[in-house]
């Protein structure tokens, strides 16, 4: 038994390991130098190529992140655009309701209706928008729609015309208030039919 190792601590450091393969590696291309200097040759090309590669992945980077700052600000300035346009519009169409609204209520009480619309300044206008017609037409009573009256002969003589009754026409129709034309419907309707 003497023979077989003891597997004392020893007895395995005293063990030298093996001797590593690359000195052969070395060895073999120490021998053969032409395939070296070919492989050092193709890996220098390669590492060149590698790094031109990067840098054009670097440079195309740059491009991109650079494209996509220009397309967001072009996008945010057209949004801008878009929405300074579409206020422009909502404030006309605003203004456009607001003149309708006036002309809605003006509309038989004054004769004219557009120049009152041109005289009509914010004193009379009430808080909510609507016009103090009252008050407008005390400032400016030439304006004032008179009650049907009767109209004067063809020559200005100052009498009435035909049996006494008005005539009613579509224009007159339009400066009357619905009330008037209530009133007024049986000679109103009487006019139309004849």
């Amino acid at each position: 038994m003497t023979d077989e190792p003891t597997g004392t601590t020893q007895d395995v450091a005293t063990e030298t390991p093996p001797a590593p393969a690359t000195p052969d590696v070395e060895i073999a291309s120490a021998e053969t130098p032409e395939p070296t200097d070919k492989h050092a040759r193709t890996e220098q090309r390669l590492r060149r190529e590698r790094n031109a590669a990067r840098e054009q992945l670097t440079a195309l980077q740059a491009q991109l992140e650079s494209l996509k700052s220009e397309k967001e600000t072009r996008m945010a300035e057209e949004t801008q655009a878009q929405l300074t346009e579409l206020q422009t519009q909502l404030e006309a169409a605003r203004t456009e309701l607001r003149q309708e609204r006036l002309k809605a209520s003006l509309t038989g009480k004054v004769v004219d209706v557009d120049a009152a619309l041109k005289l009509l300044g914010t004193e009379h206008l009430a808080e909510d928008g609507t016009p103090k017609v009252d008050a407008f037409l005390e400032r400016y009573p030439f304006l004032a729609a008179s009650p049907a009256a009767a109209p004067t002969a063809p020559g200005g003589g100052g009498g009435s015309q035909g049996t006494g009754g008005k005539k009613y026409t579509q224009a007159d129709l339009d400066r009357m208030t619905p009330a008037e034309i209530n009133a007024n419907w049986d000679a109103i309707q009487k006019d139309l039919n004849s």
